[in-house]
């Protein structure tokens, strides 16, 4: 059996960190990490002042950006149940195709309108312009001939009169003088002192939906636009509504229409149920018994109607969009911005960038900087969402989230950059203590090499390390320390040991204090190897001057490599027992998890 080896299998500590060309890359490596995080916070002031500057001055882009948003939040809150005092009667293609015209016939308005009102209908609104006589008949306004299909209509509204609102439009045309603009109202024998009437107009904001009451159109008119307008006196159409239920609703808080859902959510009646007698009084209907006490809005909802207009929810009839504005109204719903100045919404949005980029910046991987742009994106979008639900209140959305991504985005971008540079750095520090150690090792194999050890045993001739080990020889020389023979002079007889020395190749805190981390866990791994008969067991460790130092158990013999000589063969049978041997040592390193 061989004997026992005098120095232990486990090399000295690796140093591959704790060379001289550490102390010019540390300082780089902190350059680049410094220069580019540098990057990232520039990036992000950048962005926030972009998004501020961008909110407070209200492009039509963001402005573009920011309905899309408001769509958005729509569609994810989904349908809510509209009032049930608001019902539509809808002229549908069915209605048409029984009625065989269109426009229908003014007598047959006239007996919807008063079969709606006999059985208890709060009021009537005729989403329908009637600014012509009727095309069934003779009429001369300026003779004052009505012909009998007006007339019928005529009488139905006297009878009702302030309990029906008709509608007028706001009509902006060319002719030979340029463009002229006109408010059509209803034709003049439907009108009365009491007769509510309201323009049927909406705005298209810059993402061409509407979202705003009709109230708000006259605000975005010229002047003399709206003069027009409100010298008529002549409101919105829901609030005409309102005015014919007698209804006193407070004063909208908001300019936004809330849609309680898509087409549709205001489940309509069609017209033709209200003149045909059977179903009139169907189980349905019950005689008109559906319609007490509610307001009930007249229009055409044909997808050939050119009264089709996009809105947040989709598509949907003039009618149904009056049905939201008149719910809106009557249940205080309508949505406000929460700044009317949209200087304070980008200080907002300034202050709202600013907090998620000092988040980001304390995550230390680009990647979860990104990851948590994200999450403060959502954060700020799920804000947004219950502001929007709850309070009927319009934060600014897409260009803060927008920001919030490219702020990430940066981040993640400049320490990637960084983290990239630095591995290539390090990767180069490698090749050259790689080839440093190469140097050594060639320096080592000089024929000199006598005579260096010789010189370094006088130098270190009769030291002590620890108080206690005295160096006798030198036994070994490399790239980061030496191995050394020492007594144990505070032992009975100063028996022999190996001394293990580690040279850290810096003077840098934080690479001694990897270095110190290490030599412990070497001096861990050696204690729990020692407890085989094949592997030298640890004496002792300690920390002197800056040096760290192993003292093991010293077994007198040679070493494998003079074991294995070249040109000297074995028998099959020592190389097999040596084999056996080794194999076994492996196993108990393997079992000890090294």
């Amino acid at each position: 059996m061989p004997e026992k080896p005098s120095a232990p299998l486990t090399e000295p500590l690796p140093q591959g960190q704790l060379t001289p060309a550490n102390d010019t890359t540390r300082p780089e490596r902190s350059s680049h990490r410094f220069r580019f995080d540098r990057l990232g916070h520039v990036l992000m002031v950048m962005w926030a002042i972009g998004a501020a500057v961008l909110t407070a001055s209200n492009p039509p882009s963001v402005q573009v950006a920011e309905r899309q948003a408001q769509s958005l939040l729509f569609k994810v809150r989904g349908t809510v149940p509209p009032p049930s005092e608001i019902v539509i009667l809808a002229i549908d293609e069915d209605s048409i195709a029984q009625l065989s015209s269109l426009p229908l016939r003014r007598a047959v308005y006239a007996d919807a309108i008063d079969k709606l009102m006999r059985a208890g209908a709060k009021a009537v609104v005729a989403d329908i312009l009637w600014d012509l006589p009727s095309s069934y008949g003779y009429s001369d306004p300026g003779a004052g001939i009505v012909s009998d299909d007006d007339q019928q209509l005529q009488a139905v509204l006297q009878r009702y009169e302030g309990k029906v609102a008709l509608a007028a439009n706001f009509v902006r045309g060319d002719n030979r003088q340029g463009e002229q603009s006109n408010l059509s109202l209803p034709y003049a024998p439907f009108q009365s002192e009491r007769t509510p009437i309201g323009f049927i107009n909406f705005l298209l904001e810059p993402n061409a939906r509407i979202h705003l009451l009709g109230s708000r159109f006259l605000e975005k008119l010229p002047p003399q636009e709206a003069d027009l307008i409100k010298s008529a006196k002549v409101p919105s159409l829901a609030e005409a509504a309102l005015r014919a239920t007698k209804t006193r609703y407070p004063q909208p808080q908001g300019d936004n229409i809330f849609f309680y859902g898509g087409a549709g959510t205001f489940k309509p009646v069609p017209f033709w149920n209200v003149i045909s007698p059977q179903n009139w009084n169907s189980e349905y209907l019950q005689k008109g018994k559906y319609f007490k006490d509610k307001i009930v809005l007249i229009g055409v909802i044909t997808r050939s109607s050119p009264d089709f207009h996009p809105t947040p929810v989709g598509e949907m009839s003039g009618v149904e969009i009056h049905a939201n504005a008149i719910a809106t109204l009557l249940q205080d719903r309508s949505i406000r911005e929460a700044f009317a100045d949209p200087a304070m919404a980008g200080g907002l949005v300034l202050l709202v960038i600013f907090t998620a980029g000092l988040l980001q910046s304390r995550a230390r991987r680009p990647l979860f900087r990104l990851f948590w742009a994200v999450v403060i994106g959502l954060a700020w979008g799920s804000s947004c969402y219950v502001a929007f639900g709850s309070g009927l209140v319009i934060l600014p959305m897409a260009v803060p989230i927008g920001a919030i991504g490219l702020v990430g985005i940066s981040y993640w971008l400049t320490g990637s950059a960084a983290g990239h540079l630095i591995n290539q750095r390090n990767k180069r520090i490698s090749q050259e203590v790689r080839r440093s150690s190469r140097t050594i090792e060639m320096v080592s194999q000089r024929s000199d090499r006598e005579d260096l050890l010789r010189e370094r045993e006088l130098e270190l001739a009769n030291k002590t390390l620890g108080g206690r080990y005295k160096i006798t020889q030198i036994l070994g020389h490399g790239g980061f320390g030496e191995t050394y023979i020492a007594q144990d002079i505070k032992r009975p007889q100063s028996p022999q040991c190996v001394v293990k020395q580690l040279s850290p190749a810096t003077n840098n805190p934080s690479h001694l204090r990897l270095a110190r981390r290490l030599f412990d866990r070497e001096a861990e791994t050696l204690e729990r190897l020692g407890k085989h008969e094949q592997i030298p067991r640890l004496l002792a460790y300690f920390e002197e001057d800056g040096e760290f130092y192993l003292v093991q158990e010293y077994i007198p013999g040679h070493s494998l490599s003079q074991e294995l000589s070249l040109g000297r063969q074995l028998p099959e049978a020592r190389v097999i027992d040596i084999l056996q041997e080794l194999l076994q040592i492996l196993s108990f390193v393997h079992s000890e998890k090294v």
